[in-house]
Order: C-alpha cells, then structure tokens, then sequence
C-alpha cells in the first residue's frame, strides 16, 4: 500500500505486538451474558457467591500510621504549599484513612 519503500520498511522495523480491544458501553450490566468479557463494573459472579474480601494486614496500623500523621500534621510539614492545598491534603489523608478504616473493620 505504501509506494514509498523506505518508509514501509521503516514503519514495519517499528511493528509490536499488540491486542485490539472494543468495547460496547451498556445500559444494564444484566445485558451481559454470564462468562463474557467485562472491563469494570460489577464482579461476574454465580449467584449467591458474595465477592472474596480480604481481612487488615497484620500491619494495619503501622501501614496507617503516616496517612494518620498527614491528617493531623502541623503547618510546618507543608511549609511548600499554600494554605489551601495544606487543607486538601490534610482532608485527602482523612479520607483515605476513613476509606480504608471502613472497608477493613
């Protein structure tokens, strides 16, 4: 298709291995059969199976620890930014904490 052959076996030097996928957005994720191919959305699960969760790592509070401290943390550890990102930080840790605090209970 490519007249220019010097480009064609340019292009073709480049060539990777690759995997197309489409995807169809739905309504209803019931309009998908059970077995097919999902990219997000709810777990394809038989029937009355709950979704496997995993318990807090024996760690838990160690790992939580610096979220805890970025929650609470004097103006001084952020002596980079303005006041209002201070705020958003200190709001995003609480979040991530709370988040992670509620799903592992």
């Amino acid at each position: 298709m490519l007249e220019d052959a010097a480009l064609a076996l340019q292009l073709a030097a480049q060539v990777r291995p690759a995997v197309w996928l489409q995807a169809t957005a739905v309504e209803d994720e019931a309009e998908i059969a059970p077995g097919r191919t999902r990219l997000g959305g709810c777990p394809c699960l038989p029937a009355g199976v709950a979704w496997p969760k995993r318990g807090r790592y024996p760690d838990h509070e160690l790992r939580m620890k610096p979220h805890r401290e970025d929650s609470v943390a004097p103006d001084g550890r952020w002596r980079w930014a303005r006041p209002k990102q201070v705020q958003l930080f200190r709001e995003e840790a609480w979040q991530h904490v709370a988040r992670i605090d509620s799903t592992f209970r």
